[in-house]
């Protein structure tokens, strides 16, 4: 007598999905985690303590057991201390609970930074600061073994005059380029954009068009982060995704979910469909264009407030999983052919089926294969 599961599996091979290739993909499945996540967060109006909140004692200790569970978070990003010492320590600590640095971020938000700009103040001693610190980042992704030097400035303005445009563009490129100058060949300069907040009037890097102007002229180990709540309401975020592979520039994408701004809320909690479709873009490329997911830093960037920590991470990573595999059942044979005979109806149910497919069999599947808990979120209650 067939189980649920192998109806489930005849049903999938009937639309013509290789199973095997789909949860191939999905053990390969690797998401960047800041340490910051599973710290105290806040907002503007106070910090929120959870329970469940790492400290500065127990935090690679927490980001490990989150790893022992989902089997996809060993790849950290660490914050911007550049002291030796405290470098030395987070590589220690990181290797002792079988993580790994893959990302430096700094922090480009001091009084300095943050009122007046960092790479593009008019004054040229805090220019040249900033400067400074992102060669010592460089210096501390040596120690750490780490990939990518991800650059997010709140450079820009409020008022019209305050600044001149063009001038400012200059120092942020002059400084780019002093710092990309000194990337190890296997290094990569992450730079992301965002077209408002915290300047209300223009931003420096303020798109993904001035991203990629800025990137095409620091060279080849320069690509752009594309965070998905970095946009205008209404803007085809997965439009935008597609053409950053097309070009060849996308570095990092930053995993969230918006309802109004960049509300960095839980990953696929408001618009599943939407996540869904960006993933969607990045199998079709993988298919159609050579890319491959393992050459990005998919990274979740989030504030968990209201949720604890474990498992609403718990939770981002099971959203993020059901969207990419919800993405790999498209047929994407039948997809291309309905496509090139213009039948809008019928592309768009194609991905309906797959979209309203439930792959959390799929799931459990390649997490008992995979030795791991089927059920993250009672292994994580019971930590």
């Amino acid at each position: 007598m067939m189980s649920q599961m192998d109806y489930w599996l005849k049903d999938q091979q009937a639309r013509g999905v290789d199973i095997d290739a789909a949860k191939a993909k999905l053990k390969k499945l690797d998401i960047h985690v800041p340490l910051w996540l599973y710290r105290d967060t806040g907002t503007r109006f106070g910090r929120v303590h959870q329970e469940d909140s790492a400290t500065a004692d127990n935090i690679f200790e927490v980001a490990a057991a989150l790893h022992k569970i989902t089997g996809c978070l060993s790849s950290i990003v660490a914050g911007g201390a550049v002291a030796p010492e405290d470098v030395a320590r987070t590589k220690a600590r990181a290797e002792a609970n079988g993580l790994k640095v893959s990302t430096v971020h700094g922090s480009y938000t001091t009084s300095e930074g943050l009122y007046y700009g960092s790479l593009t103040n008019a004054t040229s001693a805090i220019r040249k600061e900033f400067t400074e610190y992102m060669l010592k980042q460089i210096e501390a992704m040596r120690v750490y073994g780490a990939k990518y030097l991800s650059i997010w400035l709140p450079d820009g303005t409020n008022f019209p005059g305050q600044g001149n445009f063009i001038d400012r563009k200059k120092w942020l490129i002059e400084c780019l380029q002093e710092a990309y100058d000194h990337l190890d060949p296997d290094m990569i300069m992450l730079l992301e954009y965002k077209f408002f907040e915290p300047a209300f009037y223009h931003t420096d890097i303020s798109d993904w068009g001035t991203a990629c102007a800025l990137c095409r002229r620091l060279g080849p180990q320069a690509k752009v982060i594309m965070d998905f709540g970095h946009h205008a309401q209404g803007t085809n975020v997965e439009h935008i995704l597609a053409n950053l592979i097309d070009e060849n520039m996308l570095g990092a994408l930053h995993v969230n979910a918006s309802k109004y701004g960049d509300d960095d809320l839980i990953a696929g909690a408001h618009q599943p469909y939407r996540l869904f479709l960006i993933f969607l873009e990045l199998v079709l490329a993988e298919r159609y264009s050579g890319f491959d997911m393992a050459d990005i830093a998919l990274t979740v960037d989030q504030c968990l407030t209201m949720e604890k920590k474990m498992p609403g991470t718990i939770m981002t990573v099971e959203n993020v999983q059901i969207a990419y595999a919800k993405a790999l059942l498209v047929n994407l044979d039948k997809l291309k052919e309905l496509q090139m005979k213009n039948d809008v109806v019928g592309a768009a149910m194609t991905l309906k089926d797959a979209f309203e497919c439930d792959v959390r069999p799929l799931l459990r599947m390649v997490r008992a294969e995979s030795g791991l808990p089927v059920d993250p979120f009672a292994a994580v209650a019971g930590l």
